[in-house]
Order: structure tokens, then sequence, then C-alpha cells
């Protein structure tokens, strides 16, 4: 008899146990399927202004002569462009490995350490819009060529605010949050508390934004 009460709650446990880990969800395998996770857009509006080169601006001698023959010019010119552009902040969730998402049943927690936040281009507006345009006297109109000119230098000036940071750093900071937030919405609803971090873009072993809930 005393075997047998010892067997059948054996049983009971064990039978239990597989219940728990039969139904436990795969969050590994949940969160992972997300792949690419767009958290911010942000729009960006990129200007430039053509104008004829000042004296006291010039930097070589040819500067400095076509800058003296442009002060002896009668009139004005001068003109400002613009375009929209838009970033947007991602976190890639096809890198997230299993030793990223630890799962401990007994204090019904999720330790989830999340891959950086990166920032991309999301596309740009084809055409520059002229804000102001003041060609007076003698001087001369600007034409398709300059135009172009300007762009390419306002792409590559976009380009390098966006690699240092600089101009997206407030979309990555609002990506942060809302990935801290949707995480925690997710784990919490499968009755677990959420213990989450989103690692640094650098390749030290950082975690920043940790939040216990």
């Amino acid at each position: 008899m005393i075997r047998f009460l010892f067997t059948l709650f054996l049983t009971l446990i064990l039978g239990s146990c597989a219940r728990r880990t039969h139904d436990a969800p795969d969050f590994y395998s949940e969160i992972r399927a997300v792949d690419k996770l767009i958290l911010s857009e942000t729009r960006v509006t990129k200007m430039a202004t053509v104008r004829d080169p000042d004296y006291t601006d010039a930097e070589t001698i040819g500067d400095r002569a076509a800058a003296l023959i442009n002060s002896l010019k009668v009139g004005q010119r001068v003109a400002v462009y613009s375009y929209d552009t838009y970033i947007q902040s991602y976190i890639d969730l096809s890198s997230l490995t299993p030793a990223d998402v630890v799962v401990n049943d007994r204090d019904r927690t999720v330790t989830l350490y999340l891959p950086p936040v990166q920032t991309e281009l999301a596309g740009r507006d084809g055409t520059l819009r002229e804000e102001h345009y003041r060609v007076t006297g003698f001087r001369s109109d600007i034409g398709p060529q300059e135009r172009a000119r300007l762009k390419e230098r306002m792409n590559s000036e976009l380009l390098h605010e966006i690699e240092s940071g600089t101009i997206a750093r407030a979309s990555r900071e609002s990506a942060r949050g809302k990935a801290l937030e949707y995480f925690a919405t997710l784990i919490s609803a499968s009755g677990y508390r959420p213990i989450i971090s989103i690692k640094d873009s650098s390749s030290r072993p950082v975690y920043e934004n940790e939040t216990g809930l």
C-alpha cells in the first residue's frame, strides 16, 4: 500500500512537471520569429543654401579670387533648398540566440537580452523644395547642375549625421522605450515577470535600459 501511494505521488509530480514544461510558452521562437521589429519612424527635413562665395570664408587663393570677382558684381544670389527624409529605428530579432532568453519557471520570470537598436534610411523625397530664391542684378541663375551638386552634398552630410548618431539619437531613444514596453507586455500576458535589457551597439557586453517589471 505504501509503495502504491509513493508510486502514485511520484506519477502525479512528474505528470505535473511534464504539463508545465509542455504548456510553457516558447518565448525564444516567438520573439525570434518577429524578425525585424520597426519601432519608430522619424521625418527629418534637410536644408542647404546656395550662395556665391564670400571673401571672408575663402580658404584658397582660387576661392579668394572668385569671391573678389563676385563682390564686384551687381545684385544678390542666394537660394535655400530642402527635402524630407525618413529614418526608422528597429531591432533585428533574427540575431537573437537561445542564451538571450532565459526562462525560470520556478520564479516565473523571463530574462530577455535584446539586440541593439539600429537606425537606417527609410526613404526620402525625390525632389528639392525651393524655400527661398533671390537672384538679382547681373548674377547668374541657379541651374539644374548646381542644384544636383547641392543635393549630392546634402545627401553626403545627411548620411554622416546619421552614422555619427547626431540625427538619430531621439529616434533610438524612443525605439528603446517602445521595445521595453512591447516585450514586457508580451511576456506578462503569459503570466511571467519580464526582466529586459537592450544590448549596447558596441562590441562590449554592456546592457542598457534594463527593466524588471
